[in-house]
């Protein structure tokens, strides 16, 4: 049900169908569904830390926050959110996503650095993280090149 993408509801609906003499709780559902959830995560975030991407590779970040409705426009709500950093790999299945607090170099080039193969072409939005505006430069491939490869 959970691959499904069904609700815990609709599982204990699907669930009550199949076994009608048995009695499971919503909470019971929401539990294994939680509990898949976890483990699923946890797989995914192991495998995250053996991808390496290579040959032409596009990278982007996005910011993502969850908007607490308010009828009054004066009142300021603190909104939850992350910065998701992710690549792919062209012509490839193989790509990776990382939550984030922030995207400053010192958090985004250590991923690079550790994600993508030396000598890949990566391909971005000209932020000023990996590329300096005002010259038109690859920071990337300075910090690319500054590794001693001997």
């Amino acid at each position: 049900m959970f691959l499904s993408n069904k609700t815990p509801s609709e599982a204990l609906d699907s669930i009550k169908f199949s076994l009608p003499q048995e009695t499971i709780h919503i909470t019971t559902v929401r539990r294994c569904f939680l509990i898949f959830c976890n483990i699923v995560l946890d797989y995914y975030e192991n495998q995250m830390n053996y991808i390496l991407l290579e040959n032409e590779v596009e990278i982007d970040e996005s910011h993502l926050f969850r908007e607490k409705k308010s009828s009054a426009p004066h009142r300021h709500y603190k909104l939850s959110s992350v910065w998701i950093f992710g690549a792919k790999q062209r012509n490839s299945s193989k790509f990776f996503i990382i939550a984030l607090k922030n995207r400053k170099e010192e958090t985004l080039i250590p991923l690079i650095r550790k994600h993508i193969k030396i000598g890949a072409t990566i391909y971005s939005d000209s932020f000023s993280v990996y590329v300096n505006n005002k010259t038109k430069q690859s920071k990337l491939q300075r910090y690319f090149s500054s590794l001693n490869l001997s």
